[in-house]
């Protein structure tokens, strides 16, 4: 039995997860994500090479978002605390987006990136998680209102006990507008970001996202809308 699947049968028994916990789970999610932070800062230029090369063909609006686009503006780098990539693919009509999520995982397996879960609210998908080795990689759904750009958002609420491993509180992030991508040189490598990113950022992370904050709690975001009765749900695979 792989480690993954006996985390969640243990999570399902409260007083035996908190004893896995302790003497087990603690030190190994510490270590992976180390071994992530690691992965990032040594191949994530590579990543970025195959995310664009499996993409640009697809018709599909793709972008560096959130951490990775944080990191690529500010400091021309990822950000020394982060342990994933983060992209965002643009919905032009709901009606299309389960045919969007097919193109997009096809892509990927091409260029050697397999699926590890998927997110769904009300039936909609909302988020994807890849992987690259032992580096993971989201790519969240965005969808156009009139005035804003807006992601839903699945997450774990601290301390709030979940009747299911898979189960999600659920945010709709509103933010800037962006309209398109464009193409910006990161250290000779071509990436995807939104139009006008500074200000797509600052939607996201205030005004002052120019300066570098490891603690960042995105709850405290200007962005964040928490939906309290919604739930988002994954389905995951090895």
């Amino acid at each position: 039995m792989k480690m993954t699947e006996l985390k969640r049968r243990a999570k399902k028994l409260k007083h035996l997860y908190a004893i896995y916990y302790k003497l087990i789970g603690q030190k190994r999610e510490r270590q992976e994500v180390e071994n992530k932070k690691r992965e990032l800062q040594e191949n994530g230029g590579n990543v970025l090479v195959k995310v664009d090369e499996a993409l640009k063909n697809t018709g599909i609006t793709y972008f560096a978002d959130f951490g990775t686009l944080l990191g690529l503006v500010r400091d021309n780098a990822f950000m020394k605390w982060d342990s994933d990539m983060d992209f965002g693919v643009l919905s032009d009509d709901q009606k299309n987006e389960a045919d969007m999520w097919n193109a997009l995982e096809n892509a990927l397996k091409n260029v050697g990136l397999r699926k590890k879960k998927t997110c769904t609210y009300d039936g909609r998908i909302i988020e994807q998680t890849y992987s690259s080795g032992v580096l993971t990689i989201d790519f969240f759904l965005h969808f156009f209102t009139e005035n804003n750009d807006n992601v839903y958002l699945a997450y774990k609420k601290k301390g709030y006990d979940y009747t299911q491993d898979n189960e999600y509180h659920l945010t709709l992030l509103k933010m800037y507008r962006f309209g398109k991508s464009e193409i910006r040189d990161f250290n000779g490598v071509k990436v995807s970001v939104p139009y006008k990113a500074e200000s797509y950022l600052a939607s996201v992370y205030s005004e002052t996202w120019r300066i570098p904050n490891p603690n960042w709690i995105s709850e405290k975001g200007p962005a964040w809308n928490e939906i309290p009765s919604a739930k988002a749900y994954a389905e995951y695979f090895d």
